[in-house]
């Protein structure tokens, strides 16, 4: 026996040769005996990334930290629920590290240690985001406005996101239309590459028009009259239509996009009518 259960030991075995004579034979060995006596775990830590860390690069340099009482012997890793794959160290394990393809969104990373003895240390898990920005088209037609509007921004690849459309006053919001189309204002996505959406608003404010000569009542001794009025639109006057007496619907005419109108009416004799009508641009 060996006292501290390693080293070297001395076998001592006696036995009946089997010969005629029956002879005892002694023979004495030296042996190599090793006893494991080392059942500490290892210990291992994923220095970066560090938790819910934000990346903008599809490559990451993993590192860590690994140590034993005896001696580390290999570290693993793995990157979303992948095979385990050996790190490297430069330097027995005090450091090592691993190269990372990353997948866009939340990347989860595991590791473990394993010492010489076969002891393994507990497994480190860390989650982080790859941040893969691209940018987003918005546009508007009509008159509105978007909140948040993300025109132009870089935004984050997998990751959800909200715009909500408001009309401005005299105008609705229809619909959305794009990459994605819905009559809500609320517009609710998740980020891909080259999205594109467009939020419509349309014109629905009546434009005003009055006629200002003839008077009503008024006397008139001349058988030529010029009609006038005044109109005006949220967005812009289209087209004065009138009428006198009755007849058919005439375009008057102006000189100053409808502010002022002007129509050249041939009167009949005793009361005459005369009507008159906008209509805007948006119809």
């Amino acid at each position: 026996p060996v006292a501290n259960g390693s080293g070297a030991a001395t076998i001592t075995v006696t036995v009946n040769d089997g010969g005629a004579s029956n002879n005892i034979v002694t023979r004495t060995f030296t042996v190599n005996v090793l006893a494991i006596t080392d059942f500490t775990r290892p210990t291992d830590q994923i220095t970066a990334p560090t938790s819910n860390q934000q990346w903008t690069n599809g490559m990451f340099a993993m590192t860590g930290k690994a140590g034993d009482n005896v001696a580390v012997g290999t570290v693993y890793y793995a990157l979303n629920g992948s095979g385990w794959a050996a790190a490297t160290t430069a330097n027995g394990w005090t450091n090592w590290t691993a190269s990372l393809t990353l997948t866009p969104g939340t990347n989860t990373v595991q590791a473990y240690a394993v010492d010489t003895s076969g002891n393994y240390s507990p497994t480190n898990t860390v989650r982080f985001v790859y941040l893969v920005l691209k940018p987003l088209t918005v546009q508007i037609v009509g008159r509105g406005t978007v909140n948040s509007n993300y025109n132009g921004a870089l935004l984050a690849i997998n990751k959800n996101y909200k715009m909500t459309a408001s009309a401005a006053a005299g105008f609705a919001f229809t619909n959305w239309t794009g990459s994605a189309t819905t009559t809500n204002a609320t517009l609710q996505f998740t980020m891909q590459t080259d999205l594109a959406f467009t939020a419509h608003f349309v014109d629905i404010q009546k434009p005003t028009v009055s006629i200002v000569t003839p008077a009503s009542n008024q006397q008139w001794t001349n058988g030529m009259f010029a009609m006038t009025g005044k109109a005006g639109d949220n967005v812009a006057v289209g087209t004065v239509y009138y009428a006198l007496n009755g007849s058919g619907w005439a375009a008057a005419t102006t000189a100053n996009g409808w502010t002022n109108w002007t129509a050249s009416l041939t009167l009949t004799p005793g009361t005459n009518t005369v009507q008159a009508y906008a209509v805007d641009t948006s119809g």
